[in-house]
């Protein structure tokens, strides 16, 4: 049991060594400190044209969403809890956007080689937590 969990920590470490680096790229690029402004500000929304709205706010929140669902998939996974459903497909949704962005703008590089164990792992954890086979996994690791 207790190499279980080490295992679990040392995969959840590497994956999220491999994804922080989209994850701040994508802030980066989405202008986070405009998304604050917006999110005090929300009347103004309505002067930003389609374009700006998209990469302003839409798109940063998006990230931000997929970001904070894949992290309680991972805490829910070490710890052996299930999350709601509807987190999950709220999170597989904006995860699924953001990884088809990120994988085509910096395939051309290489860099979205990097992001393929972040979506398997993102992808297990959405199956795990959907069909809850926490006694198969702990199988599977031991």
């Amino acid at each position: 049991m207790k190499y279980v969990i080490i295992i679990k920590i040392v995969t959840t470490s590497i994956v999220w060594l491999f994804t922080l680096p989209f994850f701040y790229m994508a802030l980066k690029g989405g202008n986070p400190d405009r998304f604050r402004e917006h999110l005090n500000d929300l009347p103004n929304l309505t002067v930003l044209s389609p374009t700006q709205l998209f990469d302003q706010f839409l798109f940063p929140g998006t990230v931000w969403i997929a970001i904070l669902v894949f992290l309680a998939m991972n805490i829910g996974w070490l710890i052996n809890k299930k999350i709601h459903p509807y987190l999950i497909y709220l999170g597989s949704f904006c995860g699924i956007i953001n990884s088809i962005f990120a994988v085509t703008l910096s395939l051309w590089i290489g860099l979205g080689l990097l992001l393929i164990p972040g979506i398997w792992f993102a992808s297990y954890l959405v199956r795990w937590h959907i069909t809850s086979e926490s006694k198969t996994t702990d199988a599977l690791l031991k």
